[in-house]
Parts: structure tokens; C-alpha cells; sequence
């Protein structure tokens, strides 16, 4: 189960990389490259992101 799951989030994460690539251009990709990381572990913990942002008001 365990493994279909990784498969699944894998193809979840290509698939929004075209989406966003289609919906932007190639200059948005070009532009990101190097936050391509960040934004992945962004997506898959909501609840650190959220601790940043209230950090970051206070």
C-alpha cells in the first residue's frame, strides 16, 4: 500500500509541475528553478508553513 501510495504523490507532483508550467510559460520555470525545492516542501507540510507565517508576525 505503501509503495502505490509513493507512486501516486509522485505522479501527483509531475503532474502539477506541467499544469503549472502549461498555465505559466516556460519563463516561469526559468524564473523558479531554483525555489522548485522550497515549493515542494511547502506543499507537503502545510502545518511548518503556518508556524513560519505567524513567526514571521510576531
Amino acid at each position: 500500500m505503501e509503495l502505490q501510495h509513493r507512486k501516486d504523490m509522485r505522479k501527483v507532483k509531475l503532474e502539477l509541475k506541467q499544469m503549472r508550467k502549461a498555465f505559466c510559460g516556460e519563463d516561469f520555470e526559468n524564473s523558479t528553478s531554483s525555489n522548485d525545492s522550497e515549493q515542494e516542501s511547502n506543499g507537503s507540510n502545510h502545518d511548518d508553513s503556518q508556524q513560519m507565517d505567524t513567526d514571521n508576525d510576531g
